[in-house]
């Protein structure tokens, strides 16, 4: 995954680009690129990847990142790299939508609500989220077949068998290897369930939100 990360072990090369590029690519639907932006946009990735690749220790012939704006731009680097697979992990928007890191929506936020004075509310955060993981889901569902697969957050940190057992297959990793790799590295925080916590809030959020993800990916039913 590369030796330049943050604290969230997000990869370092890549967060210029996402910041240059997830708005515009998010909003090309309404606006399209353009070829001479498009051909910009790809060259700008490429050299992302190799300077991510260049700091890489060890085997060199799989590689990858992390940075949840992957889902904003994915049919873009999906097309620059037809071959790629990619691991959607999913958390419960409901926590989503009440923890204290907003920086997605805060950053991207005008852009995909179209408005440049955002009134940052759980209802908003939830939307985002919504909005933003289906559109990877569904482009991904359609688009990457075996090269796509989803995992929940939850069941993730809960080392559930059957999670683990589909993640070392679409890797083509030992499962003995991933799961002393998962349970060095993922630890199950106690913000897991805290829209519990916001029982008012929550039930208003639900009532005036139009959120389907929440279903779609087991959720609730």
């Amino acid at each position: 995954m590369g030796d330049l990360l943050n604290e969230s072990n997000d990869a370092i090369s890549f967060y210029d680009f996402y910041e240059k590029w997830g708005d515009t690519f998010f909003s090309s639907e309404k606006s399209p690129l353009g070829p001479e932006k498009t051909n910009v946009m790809v060259e700008d990735l490429k050299s992302r990847i190799i300077q991510h690749c260049s700091t890489a220790q060890g085997d060199k012939t799989r590689w990858g990142w992390k940075n949840p704006r992957s889902m904003l731009v994915l049919p873009f680097i999906h097309a620059v790299l037809p071959d790629m697979k990619f691991l959607h992990v999913v958390r419960d928007g409901r926590d989503m939508a009440f923890s204290g890191n907003q920086m997605q929506i805060i950053k991207h936020g005008p852009a995909f609500f179209e408005t440049k004075d955002l009134e940052l509310t759980p209802e908003k955060s939830l939307i985002f989220w919504d909005k933003t993981n289906m559109f990877a889901a569904h482009y991904a569902e359609e688009h990457m077949q075996d090269n796509y697969l989803r995992v929940r957050f939850e069941d993730l940190c809960d080392f559930l068998p059957a999670v683990t057992t589909q993640l070392s297959e679409f890797l083509s990793v030992e499962h003995d290897d991933l799961l002393t790799i998962l349970k060095n590295s993922v630890k199950r925080p106690a913000s897991i369930g805290r829209w519990k916590k916001q029982a008012e809030k929550t039930m208003k959020l639900m009532l005036n939100t139009d959120c389907s993800g929440l279903k779609y990916f087991g959720y609730f039913d």
